[in-house]
């Protein structure tokens, strides 16, 4: 029985030396967690946005920085050495900033789709998507239903669907065609 007592003695969480050995346990646990899951607290490099490297072959989908705005591909080039705003280049398109007042007839890429603004909003903070709002077009998709006032971006120009045609496949282009008018 008295070495039971003395177990039980030596294994007794009392005395002075508790707290420093609680706080002990809970930093070595932290630190495990920590190191244990580090790639939840590390940003994923492979995601990040570069700056434009005129050596590089982009593909389409890739962001990137240039003079200070960001720029998604469009359409892929095939080759390096195609930067953002060659004259009459449409392979990269600026991504939307909430910062800038863009005016009509500027081009944005937002969540993935093409934008043209249709109607100047004169302050910043009017993104595409924004409920109620008319300021942007999509541009033209082949597989979109369009009702009337619905505005779309096609090969540069900006057209208004002023007849509904009830199915998808109904371009501006198309010869003779009443169901848009040019804005």
């Amino acid at each position: 029985m008295a070495s039971e007592y003395r177990m039980a003695k030596k294994l007794s969480l009392s005395g002075p030396l508790i707290k420093p050995l609680l706080v002990a346990i809970v930093v070595v646990g932290a630190v495990f967690l920590i190191v244990r899951n580090i790639d939840g607290f590390s940003p994923d490099i492979s995601k990040a946005v570069r700056m434009y490297d005129n050596s590089v072959t982009y593909s389409p989908g890739t962001v990137i920085s240039f003079n200070g705005v960001m720029y998604e591909m469009v359409e892929g080039a095939g080759a390096p050495g195609y930067p953002p705003l060659r004259p009459g280049d449409k392979l990269w398109q600026a991504l939307y900033d909430n910062n800038v007042t863009y005016k009509v007839g500027d081009k944005v890429r937002y969540k993935g789709e093409s934008f043209t603004m249709v109607e100047g909003a004169g302050a910043p903070g009017y993104p595409p998507d924004r409920p109620g709002d008319k300021l942007w077009a999509k541009a033209y998709s082949d597989s979109v239903i369009y009702r009337i006032g619905d505005k779309v971006s096609l090969n540069g120009t900006l057209y208004k669907m002023v007849e509904g045609a009830g199915a998808a496949g109904y371009s501006p282009m198309r010869p003779g065609d009443r169901l848009w008018q040019k804005m």
